[in-house]
């Protein structure tokens, strides 16, 4: 079977869009969003190979370029998002042929190494490629209104009545008191110019990997859309000094509406918790039930448990959260340092999905 693979083209958007739908189904974004997520970044750094059969496309692998800091210097990293092989051609190796493609064109483009936070199934496929698997990130969850849960979930409806009040009695328990701040926080229509700068000032100083959030990414990242309903939380000094942010984010499953800190930086642990804990008063007035977030650093795991957040253990995680990774050749010893996830700072911010 002849199955060519090359670079995306404009005139392939519509079979792309064919493509997505079969893989996703009713799930599948709309071609709006699919044109923000893989190609309104940076033209210059966002690309995409297909494999095609009979002018057909049946596969394909985006790949964007994002700036990283590892261990305090700059450099360039890929990250491989929304694999998807057509149901009736896969098994046929052009999920490794894909991976093989991008990795090619990122070595070209000058990138240092690449990752990706693959599902399961991807994992499995990535793995037996040989990449480096760091670990997963970890979940954290604090139920913020069991009363409402409880009520809407439990039958006899009578019996959630007394059952949520029972169980909001043991958040209210759990909740860690308000902290007193020095910092004043506002919700902004978008971040600020200071934000990327406070990105390059905690990068300089991680020890570790973490994603570079330049004007260009949080722009693009976190933008008004009719499919996100994002939230920026900034964090001020007295003397009017960005000491860090924090994007929220809402989702209705299985009835149940869940909050999300998708990202927070902050240059030091009480800006992190001061607004970690006006994220989940805002989401709290928004109608979330329980709040959640993922992570990796231990730091900020720290500052999430001080806020009344538990981890799910790994074993029994309804999703598992991994990430993968590949140093390019000349880069394999200086990623030695990074072979744990404790030293990636990653959050649902670095992914592609929330």
């Amino acid at each position: 079977m002849n199955i060519e693979i090359h670079e995306f083209q404009p005139e392939d958007f519509a079979n792309v869009m064919t493509l997505v739908k079969i893989c996703y189904g009713d799930a599948a974004p709309s071609p709006e969003r699919w044109r923000w997520r893989h190609f309104e970044f940076d033209p210059q750094d966002s690309t995409m190979f297909v494999a095609k059969h009979d002018n057909k496309i049946v596969g394909l692998r985006p790949m964007a370029l994002f700036d990283y800091f590892l261990d305090g210097q700059p450099l360039k990293g890929a990250l491989f998002s929304a694999v998807m092989v057509h149901p009736s051609y896969r098994r046929l190796g052009i999920f490794s042929r894909l991976v093989k493609a991008c990795m090619e064109e990122a070595w070209r483009r000058g990138a240092a190494f690449i990752n990706t936070m693959p599902n399961d199934i991807s994992y499995r496929g990535f793995i037996k490629l040989g990449w480096q698997d760091p670990g997963d990130r970890t979940l954290y969850v604090r139920p913020i209104n069991l009363k409402a849960l409880a009520r809407q979930k439990v039958h006899p409806a009578w019996l959630g009545i007394p059952l949520g009040f029972m169980t909001q009695g043991f958040v209210s328990l759990i909740s860690p008191n308000p902290g007193k701040y020095r910092l004043s926080i506002a919700a902004v229509p978008e971040l600020s110019l200071e934000a990327a700068d406070l990105s390059r000032r905690i990068g300089v100083r991680f020890d570790g990997l973490i994603l570079h959030r330049t004007h260009t990414w949080l722009t693009w990242r976190y933008k008004a859309s009719p499919w996100n309903h994002y939230v920026r939380l900034e964090a001020l000094s007295s003397d009017g000094r960005l000491k860090g942010y924090a994007v929220t984010n809402m989702n209705t499953q299985w009835g149940i509406t869940t909050g999300y800190v998708v990202d927070i930086l902050g240059e030091t642990a009480e800006a992190r918790q001061a607004l970690i804990e006006a994220s989940v008063e805002h989401l709290r007035e928004q109608g979330a039930q329980i709040c959640a977030a993922v992570m990796s650093p231990p730091e900020l795991m720290a500052d999430f448990r001080t806020q009344g957040f538990f981890h799910i253990p790994q074993r029994i995680s309804p999703k598992k959260f991994h990430t993968v990774y590949q140093p390019h050749p000349d880069y394999t010893a200086t990623f030695d340092s990074v072979r744990s996830i404790d030293r990636w700072y990653q959050t649902l911010g670095d992914w592609d999905v929330i």
